[in-house]
């Protein structure tokens, strides 16, 4: 072998092993800080950190947004853009809880940079500028803060083109990707959060023989309490009447991994040959109504939020969308956890778990108060009466109207807005007469359903309902 081409190969396999164990110092100096994290009780802040990173570079790809009725060459991308910035100040203010005074790191020793630099300079001036995970912090911080004070300088009056939101968002995403442990931590697979330690579902995943499939369904059923755990962010802004534009990120990111979920069971468990048939098949009608689910949830109940102006309307599609994807979720987890050990119940893991049956037994008194109401109206038409039954009505939407299937979402909207508009008191009749059409309809229906079919309706008087 030629002295140069043996040169050439004693430089790259120093070259692998120099950054072998530069990740691997990399990854104990992670471990360490984390630790000191946890030990301190701040490691829901890494948490959020890690979620919002994740939401953010999700909002930035338009497929994950709710649907549009406007195409992206029509759309004026100026609220994404403030919320990309609300969400930057959230993120540098989780790089300040987290850059804590803590124990010194090990760092590099001089053998070790002078071997290093030998073999790749360029690729350790990283390391140096970054030698902790508050170094890799206090880098993001800066970025955050670059990103927001070129956001403040856009012309405010000026419609944002899809193009300069996209170019802000690559930035970010380069900052990111050039914060070593940052970049590091987001790669990382290991446990976030103890949901799976709940002691009927570890029971329950110990009971699968297959050592495949129990580890499989170990990580599908961590991957959906992560959703949930997103979520409960949304449920907190909420609760707290913060502005809930900003939670659209979060959305997102539950938008693109409930697709990648979905599609990895599909593709990887249900097109397997390990499950016995009657699993198989269990399986996949569960996923296909996660889809059915996660489709009209995004495709229509949180469709053209960001366009909103109305804050009550804003607050009620994500109120709802928070709502529909918890119940989902939850309905999900309980279903998979069930084909494995029927015994299995909700409310061994969710305290507030409402089953099917609860769903349609609510739906079905609800449905019967709103056409009794409507028969009281029909009977002695009163405009004293309107605003009452108006606003049984729009409760019901917010309500009940979630457990209908979702081809019945467009009717009960559309006579909700005919009678809402309704300017004399024979128009509003004609409109609550077709109205208790079709809710007498619906009620057939929902009579029909599976779960009710031990549970028969007596059709009870309810007296006056509109006083």
């Amino acid at each position: 072998m030629s002295e140069p081409l043996k040169h050439n190969l004693d430089r790259a396999q120093a070259r692998r092993e120099t950054g072998d164990g530069r990740l691997l110092a990399r990854a104990d100096r992670l471990r360490a800080w984390i630790d000191q994290l946890i030990e301190q009780e701040r490691e829901d802040y890494l948490f959020e950190l890690k979620m919002w990173i994740r939401a953010v570079d999700c909002f930035a790809q338009i497929d994950n947004h709710p649907a549009s009725e406007k195409s992206v060459a029509q759309r004026d991308f100026s609220d994404e853009l403030r919320i990309v910035r609300n969400v930057a100040l959230r993120m540098n203010y989780l790089c300040a809880e987290l850059m804590i005074e803590s124990a010194p790191l090990d760092s590099y020793s001089p053998e070790t940079i002078r071997s290093t630099a030998i073999v790749d300079l360029s690729n350790f001036v990283n390391d140096l500028l970054q030698p902790t995970p508050q170094d890799s912090l206090s880098y993001l911080s800066e970025s955050l803060s670059d990103v927001v004070a070129i956001i403040d300088e856009l012309p405010r009056q000026s419609p944002i083109s899809f193009q300069t939101f996209n170019a802000i968002n690559k930035q970010l995403r380069q900052a990111i990707e050039d914060c070593l442990y940052i970049s590091l931590l987001l790669s990382k697979s290991s446990p976030e959060h103890g949901y799976l330690e709940n002691r009927h579902l570890t029971a329950m995943l110990e009971s699968i023989e297959d050592n495949y499939l129990r580890v499989y369904m170990a990580r599908v059923f961590f991957e959906f309490f992560n959703l949930l755990r997103y979520l409960g962010f949304i449920a907190a802004d909420l609760h707290r009447d913060r502005p809930v534009r900003n939670t659209l990120p979060i959305f997102a990111l539950i938008n693109a991994q409930l697709r990648q979920l979905t599609e990895s069971i599909t593709n990887d468990l249900i097109a397997s040959n390990i499950l016995p048939d009657d699993v198989r098949d269990s399986i996949d009608s569960i996923v296909y109504a996660l889809q059915l689910d996660h489709n009209k949830i995004f495709n229509h109940e949180l469709v053209d939020l960001i366009g909103s102006k109305d804050a009550t309307v804003i607050y009620g599609k994500v109120e709802a969308g928070h709502g529909l994807l918890r119940d989902s979720i939850q309905q999900t987890i309980v279903a998979l956890a069930q084909i494995f050990n029927k015994d299995f119940k909700g409310e061994d893991v969710f305290d507030t778990f409402a089953t099917k049956l609860e769903q349609s037994l609510r739906l079905r008194a609800d449905t019967w108060r709103l056409l009794w109401s409507m028969r009281l109206f029909e009977q002695a038409p009163d405009k004293k009466k309107v605003r009452p039954l108006i606003k049984m009505l729009t409760h019901f939407r917010e309500t009940s109207l979630k457990y209908l299937m979702y081809r019945d979402w467009g009717v009960f909207e559309g006579l909700l807005d005919e009678a809402i508009l309704s300017r004399t008191l024979d128009d509003l009749l004609r409109v609550i007469h077709k109205f208790s059409m079709f809710l007498e309809t619906l009620l057939g229906q929902v009579n029909m359903r599976a779960v009710l079919a031990e549970h028969p309706f007596d059709y009870p008087d309810l007296g006056n309902t509109l006083e």
